[in-house]
């Protein structure tokens, strides 16, 4: 999701390794390629929805991986999503202590509810509209669920609608502790700290699966916070290893070797097709975690590579801009049983666009100016 950070200066080196690092200015800017690995992500959400609704599916032999892949892209985009997460909140955090010496649990939570409850709270007033005209059928239960973004916890919330927000109900749980963690500990502790939840989850997951089979279907493992907060992790230790001489050292010497390049191949080609619980629960969030960080630190670093170019090019920054009114507003227009919306692909995909366009300037903005007038401080 969309974050403010200091502007990366790609011709300052790292101590170690040579790698262009994030510059500690506080001049308010965007991270490189941030923006357009956003847009990889929601496009990959938004094209795995979107093509569930093609009825009937090709049959040949050879079509079958393919839309294997494209099918299953949407979860590795929410990988995706959650790495970067965690990177930027805990950038922020990070940063705000280094400049005042602490950090505001206020302020985080002030910035928090105007980013992500406009936008988020408009949506569900129209399903909840939809609900009221008789055009969709979701009880007051789902519509409770995720307006307290608990989604991810309460058996049965099946309404396709409203899924997708248990994504947001991950995020918004993770974030009622992990600031006070940062806040209280320093960055050793915060880096072990979080690699022990990356060591421990896999093993929460597959424990989750053993000792309570029926839960999978009521609620889905891998959407509870307690099984996919490591996700995040990755995306919070990459923050806190940042500036370390050592890591980057390591981060050099991977990327020589093309590491980013194999991570690449894992993500977009490889992951979709093994995405069973056999392979996911105990390997499959955590190879994700790691891919997603090589990536991330090559894109930032190198925002002049090939790839580099194509994440930061206009194309790929605005749709990355857009991508949180897109990840909303995808799921109206993308239900494989009709819905409200019964839009064929791929004229559900432009649906989509257009909504998360009027969301995004008419909404997000709107509210994001007013937090500057009522909250400049925060």
């Amino acid at each position: 999701m969309p974050a403010q950070l200091e502007h990366p200066r790609v011709k300052e080196q790292a101590a170690a390794g040579g790698l262009p690092r994030i510059h500690d200015a506080t001049t308010p800017g965007r991270i490189a390629s941030l923006d357009g690995l956003r847009a990889i992500s929601i496009l990959m959400v938004v094209l795995g929805h979107a093509l569930t609704t093609v009825k009937p599916l090709p049959s040949a032999d050879w079509v079958q991986p393919l839309l294997g892949i494209l099918l299953n892209v949407g979860h590795t985009g929410v990988s995706i999503f959650f790495v970067i997460s965690g990177f930027l909140i805990t950038t922020l955090l990070l940063k705000e202590r280094e400049r005042t010496g602490s950090i505001s649990i206020r302020n985080f939570y002030i910035r928090r509810s105007f980013r992500i409850w406009p936008a988020f709270f408009v949506y569900v007033a129209v399903v909840a509209l939809l609900t009221a005209s008789g055009a969709l059928a979701i009880t007051r239960r789902e519509l409770a669920a995720a307006s307290l973004f608990i989604w991810n916890y309460v058996p049965d919330a099946q309404a396709w609608e409203l899924t997708h927000t248990w994504s947001l109900s991950v995020e918004e749980q993770f974030y009622l502790a992990w600031p006070l963690c940062v806040r209280l500990m320093n960055r050793r502790r915060v880096a072990i700290f979080a690699t022990v939840l990356i060591v421990v989850l896999p093993l929460v997951r597959v424990l989750t699966y053993v000792t309570a089979p029926t839960l999978e279907e009521r609620i889905a493992i891998r959407s509870m916070t307690h099984t996919r907060a490591d996700t995040l992790m990755f995306g919070a230790l990459l923050a806190i290893l940042w500036t370390s001489p050592r890591f980057n050292a390591w981060l050099a010497r991977l990327f020589r070797l093309h590491a980013h390049t194999i991570a690449a191949v894992y993500l977009f080609l490889v992951r979709p097709l093994f995405d069973r619980n056999s392979f996911t629960l105990p390997f499959g969030y955590t190879l994700d975690g790691i891919a997603v960080v090589l990536l991330l630190a090559y894109t930032t670093r190198m925002p002049h590579s090939g790839i580099g170019r194509v994440l930061n090019s206009r194309l790929f920054v605005h749709v990355g801009l857009i991508s949180y009114s897109l990840y909303l507003w995808q799921q109206l227009f993308s239900n494989a049983a009709g819905g409200a919306f019964n839009v064929p692909f791929p004229l559900n995909m432009v649906c989509a666009f257009v909504a998360a366009e009027l969301s995004y300037f008419v909404v997000e903005k709107t509210f994001l100016r007013l937090r500057q007038r009522v909250a400049p401080n925060a």
